[in-house]
């Protein structure tokens, strides 16, 4: 359900979704690449500023902001809402 809510809040600030005439993944990776993907643990800081956002957003409860696991769950789960909305960065 927060994927769902999350959805409709990116499409309502206007972020595009890809499309497949922009181009395949074939075309963004060789399949050597592909091939060679691996799982990625990061360390990763985020400003107050940044953790605010995370819960004016819903992806973060007020309560759990000094937690650091639940501040990487929920990057983890904002990248991969992103993910599956094929969402490009927008210059």
């Amino acid at each position: 359900m927060a994927l769902r809510k999350h959805a409709r809040f990116v499409q309502a600030r206007g972020a595009r979704r890809t499309t497949p005439d922009i181009g395949g993944e074939e075309t963004a990776l060789s399949a050597a690449q592909r091939a060679s993907a691996r799982n990625l643990q990061l360390e990763l800081s985020i400003a107050a500023d940044g953790i605010l956002d995370l819960c004016r957003l819903g992806w973060l409860d007020a309560d759990t902001t000094q937690d650091p696991g639940a501040g990487g769950d929920a990057v983890a789960e904002l990248t991969n809402a992103a993910l599956s909305l094929r969402l490009r960065r927008s210059i």
